[in-house]
């Protein structure tokens, strides 16, 4: 069995505030809504995420943890929380998971707008690493929406053009040129264009939480 203590699960996360989160749906669907939709997504991740014993989750936050939202999966989950580093993607990304190898054998970070994945992958995820240097969840639109280590690669990080679709390429490119052993599996959707809402609503999954979340109100705004 994968012990807790050995594995460390990061979850990026922003503060859900209107007109900070999920800009790119803006202009479909205003501001109000896009958080929204944002919140319905980090609910979602870390309830699903939370699940597992076999690794810790810490909720890495930005720009802060103050917000009430993440106060609140403090007290209800086992969920821990840090302040998120400063910096572009790739230097926060390597500095969390520089932090958190400090004190765990392996690190896996996830974006907080991954719409299907499951804790059940995660667990596969961090067992992979037992046999592997890396490990990528990819996404559908050319990214990644997790990436795990046991050794922080700093080069990993460096003159990426994220948000693009050439981010998993230009990752695996990298890897194969290191020499390290990668595992990958395909699959993830995250949720950042107006085209990825639609495909999330016509699945039973995104309808569930996007409806819950409108039953409990619109203290989502700030």
């Amino acid at each position: 069995m994968v012990k807790a203590n050995r594995n460390l699960l990061v979850i990026m996360a922003k503060s859900p505030v209107a007109g900070h989160v999920k800009t790119r749906l803006i202009p479909a669907m205003g501001k109000f809504r896009a958080a929204m939709v944002y919140r319905s997504l980090l609910d979602r991740t870390i309830h699903e995420l939370s699940l597992s014993d076999h690794y810790r989750v810490v909720l890495s936050c930005s720009p802060d943890t103050t917000h009430p939202q993440f106060r609140n999966y403090l007290l209800r989950l086992r969920t821990r929380l840090w302040k998120q580093p400063t910096g572009h993607l790739g230097r926060r990304m390597y500095r969390i998971i520089s932090l958190g190898l400090q004190n765990y054998e392996n690190v896996i970070i996830v974006g907080s707008d991954v719409s299907n994945l499951s804790y059940r992958q995660v667990e596969s995820a961090f067992s992979s690493l037992s046999y592997s240097d890396l490990v990528l969840g990819l996404t559908k639109d050319g990214g990644y929406g997790l990436i795990g280590m046991k050794r922080a690669h700093s080069y990993l990080f460096r003159n990426m053009s994220w948000s693009t679709a050439k981010v998993a390429r230009l990752t695996r490119e990298r890897i194969r040129r290191s020499g390290l052993k990668l595992v990958a599996f395909e699959g993830l959707l995250d949720v950042d264009t107006p085209r990825d809402y639609r495909n999330w609503m016509r699945s039973a999954a995104g309808l569930s939480v996007y409806r819950r979340r409108t039953d409990q109100g619109n203290d989502w705004a700030s």
